[in-house]
């Protein structure tokens, strides 16, 4: 089974004891008001303690839309206190790490993870994560080999929003990697655009990484 973040977040209202703190998150994730999700993820979470859904949400928007990975390492963190055994909060503080250059500190919080995990949308997500990191560390034959055996899986199971993230993820560590295929992965990314309608984090990180894309064409011509 697989959620998108909007539906997710959706999903949340009710399960905290002040709603106000999850419809504010919902509202600023809808206007894509990015650093404004993370801080009411954290002020749910502080309302929350035990709960795993606000660090989670963070985390994401931190690692991904919200260019905010010490954000997303603070909440994941603090997510895992009441929940180690969480394998998607494991995953996402795994890809805080990596954004921040600290690949080994990755690669150990990612063997806290048993593997395989039983639900099918994780596993997809920590073999991306493993990609990351490889790009991260350096090595980006390893990486992409890794970002497209996620890519594979999360196509056999029809996890459409995890196959166009992770497509994303390798055009973006392709381009930051300045490797050769970089504009087959990013064609790839443009081309799974219509997977990412209705859902404002995914569609926001694909013109993300179009600015990037522009970035790097305006420094090369000089």
């Amino acid at each position: 089974r697989e959620c998108s973040a909007a539906t997710s977040a959706n999903a949340y209202l009710g399960l905290c004891n002040d709603c106000r703190i999850v419809e504010h998150a919902l509202t600023a994730f809808r206007a894509r008001e990015w650093t404004q999700v993370m801080a009411n993820c954290d002020r749910w979470l502080a309302e929350e303690p035990f709960a795993s859904r606000p660090p989670i949400l963070g985390s994401f928007v931190g690692t991904t839309v919200g260019c905010d990975p010490g954000g997303a390492e603070s909440l994941a963190r603090a997510g895992l206190i009441p929940n180690p055994f969480d394998s998607t909060l494991r995953n996402n503080l795994a890809v805080a790490l990596a954004q921040q250059g600290r690949s080994e500190e990755a690669r150990t919080e990612l063997a806290k993870v048993p593997r395989p995990v039983s639900e099918e949308s994780v596993e997809c997500a920590l073999i991306a994560t493993e990609g990351l990191i490889a790009f991260r560390a350096g090595d980006p034959v390893q990486g992409r080999s890794r970002y497209l055996e996620a890519i594979a899986f999360a196509a056999e199971h029809k996890f459409r929003l995890s196959e166009a993230l992770a497509t994303m993820m390798l055009a973006f560590e392709e381009l930051r990697a300045g490797v050769a295929t970089a504009p087959e992965a990013i064609a790839r990314a443009v081309a799974a655009a219509p997977l990412l309608k209705g859902d404002p984090a995914m569609e926001a990180f694909l013109q993300l990484l179009l600015d990037e894309l522009e970035k790097v064409r305006a420094a090369a011509r000089g």
